[in-house]
């Protein structure tokens, strides 16, 4: 089994764009799937990444900016749209680490 389509699935932040004046332009497309997580349930969702598609599970922070920015909570009524994402480097448990934000 070929598994370099199964290491790049996620999204991180080295598929990001570093630069807020540039960011990276995402689509969203579907609604996300809930899992149970390390730390409690989670939302994963397909997203289209400059024609690749990648799996994101964005934090509390993102899920707040996309609520705001999109008007909408429903996660169905986010599918076909864009947002955009920037990395920036925050620290976490004492060392600095590039984290996906929605701008």
């Amino acid at each position: 089994m070929d598994m370099n389509r199964y290491a790049s699935e996620w999204l991180n932040a080295e598929d990001v764009s570093k630069t807020i004046s540039e960011p990276t332009k995402i689509k969203i497309l579907d609604e996300g799937t809930e899992t149970e997580g390390k730390y409690g349930k989670k939302v994963a969702f397909s997203i289209d990444v400059n024609g690749v598609e990648r799996m994101w599970t964005p934090n509390k922070t993102a899920v707040r900016a996309i609520i705001k920015k999109l008007e909408t909570a429903d996660t169905l009524e986010w599918v076909g749209k864009t947002i955009n994402l920037v990395a920036v480097d925050t620290l976490i448990r004492g060392e600095m680490k590039p984290v996906v934000v929605v701008v």
